[in-house]
């Protein structure tokens, strides 16, 4: 079953949540995707003063940030498969990056040699700069891998540096040999959920989530939305 719920008032779609949780029968895990820890303690406050609520063992709070490790985990992913996360795309741009700015040869790449003059002086690195950059453009490219594909991204990266640095790293450096360029973007298609059976989902209060997301969702048969 999938179902989408919305109202103006957060009590008729918690009271919605309460009905489709505790009130339609027996499952044997149920998953509450929130927002934020805001959100989830509201709905742990409304569900300990409800008096007809006598047992609400089973339910699980998954802040909607943790969609794609959640996952990953329930269907038992092995590493090397993963996805990469935001310290792996860091470490990844960091490396790359002093790779090019140290090297003494001519720098024929024009932003990393404009990179070379920002992040380097007196012929040392400035770490403080290195490391602002690395952390921007790692939420960058995490954004690139949620709602670009690599076509998308070539075709974009004739008047956009960053993207040329990205596609400089996981396409053409051999970093598909690291752990796959196809694990940057998040192809979930290609993940098998056969694994997950008689578990329902419910989505409280998340506004938007990415199409690459929401059309994995929906493969499960047992998916709520609640919109206000």
């Amino acid at each position: 079953m999938k179902a989408m719920f919305s109202s103006n008032f957060i009590e008729i779609l918690t009271n919605k949540l309460k009905q489709n949780l505790f009130f339609s029968g027996l499952k044997s895990e149920s998953y509450i995707f929130v927002p934020n820890k805001f959100v989830k303690n509201y709905l742990m406050q409304k569900f300990a003063d409800d008096p007809d609520l006598k047992v609400s063992f089973g339910i699980n709070f998954v802040n909607i940030g943790n969609f794609l490790n959640f996952f990953q985990n329930k269907l038992k992913i092995s590493k090397d498969k993963r996805f990469l996360n935001f310290l792996e795309l860091n470490f990844l741009i960091r490396k790359k990056i002093i790779e090019n700015i140290e090297v003494k040869k001519e720098i024929s790449n024009n932003a990393y040699l404009e990179l070379r003059k920002y992040l380097i002086k007196d012929g040392k690195i400035v770490e403080k700069r290195l490391t602002k950059l690395t952390f921007d453009l790692t939420e960058i490219f995490l954004k690139y891998s949620i709602f670009e594909n690599e076509k998308s991204l070539i075709e974009k990266s004739k008047n956009n540096w960053q993207i040329r640095l990205f596609l400089e790293i996981f396409s053409n450096s051999g970093y598909r040999g690291y752990r796959g360029c196809s694990l940057v973007f998040r192809d979930l298609k290609k993940i098998d959920i056969q694994n997950i059976k008689n578990i329902e989902f419910h989505f409280f209060l998340v506004s938007y989530m990415p199409p690459v997301y929401f059309d994995f969702i929906n493969q499960f048969k047992k998916v709520f939305h609640y919109f206000i």
